[in-house]
C-alpha cells in the first residue's frame, strides 16, 4: 500500500478542477477537507462526503450516486458516524467529474473544517411511534440556512432527537434540540385504571391505592409523553411540547457533557437561537486557535456571559442558571491540567432498587418437551399493540396472576424483543421467546 505522508503537509498543493466556496485551482489539504474532500492515507486518494441532512438521501439520487462510485470510487460506500454517505478512494483529478456528475440529480458534497457541519436527525414523529416533534423538517430547515457558514475556530455540529430516547445525542453535540412534552392531568374522564403509572419507566407517576388515580412527581419526569400514549381516556394531555435544548457538548478524546439551557422552546425559535449561538461562538473565538466553543465554556464566567448574550434568543423558555458544562473523561482518572473536575460521581444503587434498564435478557430458547411440560395459566395476544403498551398490559396481567403461574403471550417482532426484556428487570422469569411464522411466543413465570 502507496501510504501518504504529507497529509498534513499545507504546502503540499494539488490541482483540482472542483469548486470550493466558489475558489477553484489548487488548493492544500486541508482546504480540501473544508470542502468535504478528505485525503485518505493511500497516494492521491480521497473520501467525498455527501451533504445528506438527517441521514435522509431522496431515492431518485441513489442511482446516479451508485453510478458515480462504481465508475470513480472503490467497491463500496460508507456510511460515516454522523449520517453522511462517503465515497472513498476516489482519485484527486476525479473530484470535479464527481461534483459535476452528482450535481446533475442535485447531491452536494458535504462540507467538514472549521463550519457548520450537516444536520443529523432521527425520524422524529413522522413515523416514529415515540416522536415528539418533526425532527427531519427542523433538520432541513437548519442546513438550508447555515450548512458550511461561519467563520468559526472550530467545526459546529448540530443535531435533532425526536424523543426521550435522544438517538441523536443532543448532549454530546455542540448545540442540540430533543423533542419533550410536559404531561398534564384532568380528573374527569379518569377511571382510575393505573395504565399511566405502569406505563411510567420513571417512577414519575404512582397511583393512589384507593382511586387509582395518578399522583404526578414533576422532578422524576423525563418528559417522553408515554403516559399520554397510554391513556385510554385521553385524561393526561400535552400542556406544553417543543425542544429541550443542549449546548456545548462533544466526544471524542476528551468528551464534555453539554447542559439544557431551554426547556420546550417552540419549533419556530429554533433557527434564532442557532443563529444566537454561532454569533457569540465566531466572536468569543476569533483569535483563539483551533477550539470548540465547549473548550470556551468550561469556565464559568465565560459560560455566564453566553447565557446573558443569547438569552433574548430563549426568551421565556430559558433554563434558570444552568450548570456550566462539565468534562466526561474516559482516559483518565482526573482531568489532564486545565480542565475542572467532573462531578463526583453518584453514589451506589441501593439493594433493593431494580436492576438497571441496560440490564438485557437473553431468554433461553424452547427445548424439546418444554411446552409440553410447562402449565399455562393464561395466553393473549398482543400482535399490534404498540410499546410501551404491549408491557404495560403485560404487565398488569402478571400483577393478577400467582407466583409461579405462566403467562404465554403473542407478540409481533418489536414486542418480542422489548417485552420479554422488560419482563426480567422487574424480576420474572422469562422461560422462553419461541418464532412461530411472523408471530412469537413468549411465556413469562411471574415471580
Amino acid at each position: 500500500m502507496a501510504v501518504d505522508h504529507y497529509i498534513e503537509d499545507e504546502k503540499n498543493r494539488v490541482a483540482v478542477d472542483v469548486s470550493i466556496e466558489g475558489k477553484s485551482g489548487e488548493f492544500d489539504f486541508n482546504t480540501l477537507k473544508t470542502g468535504g474532500i478528505i485525503k485518505q492515507r493511500q497516494r492521491d486518494k480521497f473520501t467525498v462526503r455527501l451533504k445528506c441532512p438527517g441521514g435522509r438521501v431522496p431515492l431518485e439520487k441513489l442511482p446516479k450516486i451508485v453510478e458515480v462510485a462504481k465508475r470513480y470510487g472503490g467497491d463500496y460506500l460508507h456510511l460515516s458516524f454522523r449520517q453522511s454517505v462517503e465515497i472513498p478512494y476516489v482519485d484527486y483529478r476525479d473530484i470535479g467529474k464527481i461534483q459535476k456528475e452528482l450535481g446533475e440529480v442535485g447531491q452536494e458534497i458535504a462540507s467538514c473544517g472549521p463550519r457548520v457541519r450537516v444536520p443529523t436527525a432521527c425520524s422524529g414523529c413522522e413515523y416514529n411511534p415515540n416522536g415528539l416533534m418533526d425532527t427531519q423538517v427542523a433538520a432541513g430547515r437548519v442546513s438550508e440556512k447555515f450548512f458550511g457558514s461561519g467563520h468559526l475556530a472550530h467545526k459546529f455540529k448540530i443535531s435533532f432527537s425526536g424523543c426521550a430516547i435522544d438517538c441523536a445525542r443532543t448532549n454530546e453535540m455542540d448545540l442540540g434540540f430533543q423533542g419533550a412534552v410536559k404531561p398534564k392531568w384532568e380528573q374527569p374522564p379518569c377511571t382510575g385504571c393505573k395504565l399511566c403509572a405502569h406505563a411510567c419507566l420513571e417512577g414519575a407517576i404512582e397511583s393512589d391505592p384507593d382511586t387509582g388515580q395518578p399522583i404526578y412527581d414533576a422532578q422524576k419526569c423525563l418528559y417522553c409523553g408515554d403516559c399520554i400514549r397510554a391513556c385510554p381516556t385521553e385524561s393526561w394531555q400535552a400542556e406544553t411540547q417543543g425542544w429541550m435544548v443542549r449546548c456545548s457538548g462533544k466526544h471524542g478524546r476528551h468528551p464534555v457533557h453539554g447542559q439544557v439551557i431551554a426547556e420546550f422552546l417552540p419549533d419556530e425559535k429554533v433557527e434564532e437561537v442557532v443563529e444566537a449561538v454561532l454569533a457569540w461562538y465566531e466572536k468569543n473565538g476569533a483569535g483563539k486557535g483551533r477550539t470548540r466553543i465547549s473548550t470556551l465554556l468550561l469556565e464559568e464566567d465565560v459560560w455566564r456571559d453566553f447565557l446573558s448574550e443569547i438569552g433574548p434568543a430563549l426568551g421565556a423558555w430559558a433554563v434558570e442558571n444552568p450548570p456550566s458544562p462539565r468534562p466526561n473523561e474516559i482516559h483518565f482518572v482526573s482531568p489532564p491540567a486545565g480542565l475542572p473536575p467532573a462531578e463526583s460521581a453518584p453514589p451506589p444503587l441501593a439493594a433493593a432498587a431494580k436492576p438497571p434498564r441496560e440490564t438485557r435478557v437473553e431468554p433461553q430458547p424452547v427445548q424439546a418437551g418444554t411446552k409440553a411440560e410447562v402449565k399455562v395459566d393464561r395466553e393473549v395476544d398482543f400482535v399490534g399493540v404498540a410499546c410501551p403498551l404491549n408491557y404495560v398490559k403485560t404487565k398488569m396481567l402478571l400483577d393478577q396472576l400467582g407466583s409461579g403461574h405462566v403467562l404465554s403471550i403473542r407478540l409481533d417482532e418489536a414486542g418480542a424483543r422489548s417485552v420479554p426484556q422488560s419482563a426480567g428487570q422487574d424480576g420474572h422469569k422469562v422461560l422462553s421467546v419461541e418464532q412461530q411464522g411472523n408471530q412469537w411466543r413468549v411465556l413469562i413465570r411471574k415471580t
